[in-house]
């Protein structure tokens, strides 16, 4: 199989051969609910030779089936789906959780824990937050507000990324008491079947919510997440500082998450104040974001790969820069033509001979670059630790 580089050193191989996994969980909800439900499930339906990586890969199933679901009905994140579709989403939301939790409990119970199913099940996350992003952009119908959707990716993608990088500080993967992936996934769940209930699930979020200071249900929902996500982030920089314990490490350390939040200033300076973005967005707001998450899913990926092998974090990647400057060029190219600020026609854009296929080429060689990373990390990290990635191997037969 081709690849454009090898991903891991001989130094950061040694270092992933005496990883060791630390981290929990503090959610109550966690304690009596969701991890019960996993190792019961695990006990009851899952053999002993099945690999735990073959169960993280079986969670993402449903999140990418629930994703097309959402897509083939609401393409533009502004038409409505059918009902059932948020009935069908929120269990498959569930089912990715449930299953997000059993991986962990059938590693330990076929001793088969490794750096390289924390890899797989770190990225597969990863790509869950670029899915679950869209599907409430959908579910809240943002479709027609850029700034709107943007709220909402930053409230996905930053807790993620920052919890990333204070456990590449740290050495340790803290979820405090009320947290993203147990909690706030369980609040999605409930809020997708409150849509499948209501009669009309787009009016329903846009109606102002009760104490909500007429913000509408939706506008609170994004900024009550939002909120967390700042006590969240503030959280992981005192982490951090408390590790580096003094100014200049702590400094460095900040330097790097410039390239994520570069993304995001970009981002929003291309879709809020350019036409080459607005009109982009307002006929193709999932490519657009889809541009945005393959970045996202690079960065933590590499992020995440750095703290397995204790090797230094690169995170600007001639992957990453190449389609950083198109898109940046094109912003440059709108702003000097005298269009910065311009409106833009959602029922007919007009776009520039070269703006979609631009789009759609940066998507195409991301989501290729994600795809060489992701095939060629695992079958490097499997190779290192003489494992498999997805079967457990027989125990040797016992000769009498």
């Amino acid at each position: 199989m081709m690849q454009w580089g090898v991903y891991i050193s001989e130094e950061g191989a040694l270092n992933a051969r005496k990883y060791k996994y630390s981290g929990g969980d503090n959610s109550l909800v966690y304690r009596f609910f969701c991890s019960p439900l996993a190792e019961a499930c695990v006990k009851r339906f899952v053999p002993l030779w099945v690999a735990p990586n073959l169960i993280t890969c079986l969670g993402l199933l449903p999140s990418l089936l629930g994703h097309a679901l959402i897509w083939y009905h609401c393409n533009d994140l502004r038409s409505s789906c059918p009902r059932w579709c948020w009935a069908v989403l929120s269990v498959f939301t569930f089912v990715y959780q449930t299953l997000d939790n059993m991986d962990g409990k059938q590693a330990r119970r076929t001793g088969t824990s490794s750096p390289l199913g924390l890899l797989i099940d770190h990225g597969c996350d990863a790509l869950n937050i670029v899915l679950s992003s869209l599907n409430i952009m959908a579910m809240f119908h943002l479709g027609g507000s850029p700034r709107d959707c943007l709220l909402v990716w930053l409230g996905s993608t930053t807790p993620f990324f920052f919890a990333t990088w204070e456990e590449f500080h740290t050495g340790t993967l803290y979820l405090g008491p009320f947290n993203g992936p147990t909690d706030g996934v369980l609040l999605l769940c409930a809020a997708q079947m409150v849509s499948a209930c209501v009669e009309d699930y787009s009016t329903f979020w846009s109606a102002e919510a009760i104490l909500g200071w007429g913000w509408s249900r939706k506008a609170c929902v994004i900024g009550f997440y939002l909120i967390c996500v700042f006590g969240t982030v503030n959280a992981n920089f005192v982490a951090v500082f408390k590790v580096t314990r003094s100014w200049p490490n702590f400094g460095r350390a900040v330097v790097q998450t410039v390239p994520f939040v570069a993304t995001l200033v970009l981002a929003g300076v291309w879709l809020l104040c350019t036409a080459t973005g607005a009109r982009l967005f307002g006929a193709w707001p999932r490519p657009v974001f889809w541009t945005v998450g393959s970045i996202f899913l690079q960065l933590v990926f590499h992020l995440q790969l750095a703290h397995i092998c204790g090797e230094k974090y690169q995170p600007l990647r001639r992957s990453i820069l190449l389609p950083a400057f198109v898109l940046t060029a094109l912003t440059v190219a709108s702003v000097v033509g005298g269009t910065l600020g311009e409106a833009y026609e959602r029922e007919l854009p007009t776009f520039e001979p070269v703006e979609v296929p631009t789009l759609f080429g940066c998507v195409a060689l991301l989501v290729l670059y994600c795809h060489n990373l992701v095939v060629g990390t695992m079958q490097e990290m499997a190779s290192i630790l003489g494992v498999r990635i997805f079967s457990i191997p027989p125990p040797p037969s016992k000769l009498s």
